[in-house]
């Protein structure tokens, strides 16, 4: 035990050395630098171990099972012909919805988070980068309860509405749904989103970022093309779907 107490120092002091190498580092933001801190703490403290090889003899068996008993880790959407074709929300899977302006992205985004919160209870992740919290949340009210969003919005909501609101309150304040809606969101600030949620909720299966488009890129490097800068964030939440074992949708 002692040789294991020893080890596990180590990996602190190292991960307390990361993170103030990271601070003194001019190179490096503020989100960076939380980030990188984070991140080498939470490896120190969960044992350090982050070894990714594996014979595939570890893996077949749960393979097998999961082809036997049809229970998949992957949870189900509110439309039953997507998971027919995709198969529902999987962890470390990432998931870009594509369509004109007004085509309903971003409510098919909050709709999937209420189905994960409310259907499976599971916690959800919502990055709203265009919707500030109220907007969001007020999309979220409608569709549980039942209301017209335009009612909430205009403060014209009518009393057989007012009676929806009150009889799913406290099923609506209970939700686990996170939302994270800084102006100014990168991939690093989504992470560190995350695993703040993951302190509080373990459970968390889905991240909705809402959009691509607005992302900051970790450089300022505006010369660089609108693909590149995509195929950068979209990098970048693949690999935070893993780190998270969640789905990024």
């Amino acid at each position: 035990h002692r040789i294991a107490d020893l080890a596990a120092l180590r990996r602190l002091a190292y991960a307390l050395t990361q993170g103030l190498t990271a601070v003194h580092n001019p190179a490096i933001d503020l989100a960076a630098a939380r980030d990188i801190a984070r991140t080498e703490l939470d490896s120190a403290i969960g044992g350090g171990d982050t070894r990714s090889l594996t014979r595939i003899r570890e893996v077949l068996p749960e393979v097998i099972d999961i082809a036997e008993t049809g229970q998949a880790p992957a949870l189900s959407t509110p439309w039953p012909d997507l998971d027919r074709l995709i198969g529902g929300i999987a962890p470390g899977r990432l998931v870009v919805i594509g369509a004109r302006p007004g085509h309903g992205k971003s409510l098919a985004g909050t709709n999937l988070a209420l189905h994960t919160a409310h259907h499976h209870g599971h916690a959800a992740l919502i990055a709203s980068i265009e919707m500030p919290r109220q907007e969001v949340v007020q999309r979220l009210v409608a569709a549980h309860a039942g209301v017209n969003i335009n009612g909430l919005i205009n403060a014209r909501v009518v009393e057989p509405e007012w009676e929806k609101i009150r009889r799913h309150f406290d099923a609506i304040n209970d939700l686990p749904i996170y939302i994270e809606d800084g102006s100014e969101q990168s991939v690093t600030s989504i992470r560190a989103a995350a695993k703040e949620v993951l302190r509080d909720r373990a459970d968390l299966a889905l991240i909705v970022v809402d959009y691509l488009q607005l992302m900051s890129t970790p450089d300022s490097n505006r010369s660089s093309s609108r693909a590149e800068r995509l195929g950068a964030v979209t990098r970048g939440l693949k690999v935070l779907a893993r780190e998270t074992n969640t789905c990024v949708v």
